[in-house]
Formats: structure tokens, C-alpha cells, sequence
């Protein structure tokens, strides 16, 4: 079985190649949208094409969300809290071709990284926060991720990691708003005069939990140093009250709690399948099982 899953993935790379080099790239350079040589890498349902003065997500599969972004992105732009930090994005749509164009954009110095994210964190709470409060019946990233849990360790750990993330939705100290969805170290960039920009807004969400965005931002930054994949991060953060994270998170004026880290991990889970079609595997999914073995949830 695994033998014809991997046939069947290198027979669909084989055939989004194809259709780039043989139709995309030659249609994208007669609308003069692409005028030199470009670099080449896959993304979720796109190519990644990057020269030296823009590049191009290319939609290569009914899972690219290119669409998505740009709609996202005009409505970010439509905030003037946000104008200054939105991507100048350009759609094109031709016959069997869609592509989103953008400037030339360069990574943030690792030191400056906390920084940026802190003042783009507190622009977009200037769009609007509210202490309203969500619970699963309108989470559904949340209730995807528990379905994953529940699939692939039973009912019982998974009733355990639901009643701890009512009662963090229920009291839990966040804020409901605006939230990228993806807002991590490599989503954050320079334009050639030095603006800060924020790209990947595929996953915007307009009423969620405004503290996610920040836990991923910590995880990933953490990740930077350690070489861990961000669930692991998590699970560090399970296992030593946050203390791993702990000056990102202040930075960001927010506080660890195990019911965040836990909430926010189904909402991810969750938000990876919903929005990609991306299944976290169950080796993935096995620390965090773990570290909730030792946890009690009535100090959650």
C-alpha cells in the first residue's frame, strides 16, 4: 500500500512539472508576467517561482488557496492599521493558469525577528479584539483537530483534551479577533526599502483566538535554535510550563497556560487539514499523547 502511495504522489509531481515547464512557465512569460529565469520549489497546491526582481505562487492542484489569499489580502488592505504590512500582490488568471505576483521580498534578521512580529501583532489588534468567547460548536479547526486525536488514540484521551479545552474556552484569558493562521519566522519579510511585510494570509481567520498567533510565532522561533518540529516545541512547553517560550511570549504580553497549549494544538491540527488537506501523522501526534498521560486536568 505504501508502495503505491508513493507511485501515486510521484506520478502527480511528475505530472505538476510537466504542466510547469511544458504550458505554465512558457504562458506566464508570454503575458510578460515572468520575464527571466526563475527558481523553483512545491508548495501546498503551488510552485514557488523566485527571481531576482518578484516572485509567484503558481497554482498547480484544486488544494492551492492562491485564491484565497488575494481576496484575503485585499481586505487586509482595506485596514489602515494593516495597509503598511500587506504584500503588494498582483492576481493574474489566464486560460489553465493562475499565478500570485508580488515584489521581491528578504528575510528578517534573526534578532530583529521578536520585534516584528510584536508590532505587526499589535496592529492587527487594532482591527478589532473582543472578549467575546468561542466554544467548539463555532471552532471548527478545534473539533478537527479532537476528531484527528479521537481516530487515532480513542475516545478516552480524547474526552480528556476536549474537557480541557472547553474550560480554556470557557475561562481561558484570550481575546477573540483577527488571526493570520500561520504567523511564524519565514511569513514575516522585508521589502527592498526595509517595510515589514506579511505574507501567506491563505489561513486568515477573522473571529478566532488572537493568542494563537503569538504561541506559533514562540514555537516556531524556538524551533530556529533547536531543531525541533513545533508539535516537539509544544511538547517542551507541556513538560516545563512554558519555560522554553517564555520571553517570546512576554514580549507579546501573554502568559503560558497548559489549556492554551493544548487548545491551540487541536486548532492547528485541525487547521492544517482543513485549509490543506495536510493529515498529521500519528508519529506526530505521539508526544503530545504522552505529556497529556501525566497531566492532570483538574490544574489545567
Amino acid at each position: 500500500m505504501d508502495l503505491i502511495l508513493r507511485l501515486c504522489l510521484a506520478a502527480r509531481a511528475l505530472g505538476q512539472y510537466l504542466y510547469l515547464y511544458g504550458y505554465a512557465l512558457p504562458c506566464l512569460r508570454a503575458y510578460s508576467v515572468l520575464t527571466s529565469a526563475v527558481s523553483v520549489c512545491r508548495g501546498y497546491g503551488t510552485f514557488v517561482l523566485i527571481n531576482r526582481y518578484l516572485f509567484a505562487k503558481l497554482a498547480v492542484s484544486r488544494n492551492s488557496r492562491i485564491d484565497v489569499e488575494f481576496h484575503h489580502c485585499l481586505a487586509l488592505a482595506a485596514e489602515p492599521a494593516l495597509a503598511s504590512f500587506v504584500p503588494s500582490y498582483r492576481y493574474f488568471k489566464g486560460f489553465f493558469v493562475s499565478a500570485l505576483v508580488c515584489e521581491i521580498l528578504y528575510k528578517v534578521r534573526h534578532d530583529d525577528l521578536l520585534s516584528h512580529a510584536v508590532c505587526i501583532q499589535q496592529q492587527l489588534d487594532l482591527v478589532g479584539v473582543s472578549r467575546s468567547r468561542l466554544t467548539l460548536a463555532n471552532s471548527p479547526q478545534i473539533q478537527a483537530g479532537l476528531t484527528k486525536f479521537d481516530q487515532e488514540f480513542g475516545s478516552v484521551i480524547t474526552n480528556k483534551i476536549r474537557r480541557i479545552a472547553i474550560k480554556y474556552l470557557a475561562f481561558g484569558d484570550y481575546s477573540v479577533g483577527l488571526v493570520h493562521g500561520d504567523f511564524h519566522v519565514d511569513n514575516i519579510m522585508l521589502d527592498a526599502i526595509g517595510n515589514c511585510r506579511l505574507i501567506d494570509l491563505d489561513c486568515v481567520r477573522y473571529h478566532s483566538i488572537r493568542q494563537f498567533d503569538p504561541l506559533y510565532f514562540a514555537l516556531k522561533l524556538d524551533c530556529l535554535t533547536t531543531n525541533l518540529f513545533w508539535i516537539d516545541s509544544l511538547c517542551v512547553s507541556f513538560a516545563t510550563a512554558g519555560s522554553n517560550i517564555a520571553q517570546s511570549l512576554n514580549a507579546f504580553g501573554i502568559s503560558w497556560s497548559f489549556g492554551f497549549g493544548l487548545t491551540f494544538c487541536m486548532d492547528r491540527i485541525g487547521q492544517e487539514q482543513i485549509s490543506h488537506h495536510v493529515i498529521c501523522p500519528r508519529s506526530r501526534l505521539l508526544p503530545v499523547f504522552q505529556a497529556l498521560l501525566c497531566i492532570d486536568e483538574d490544574t489545567c
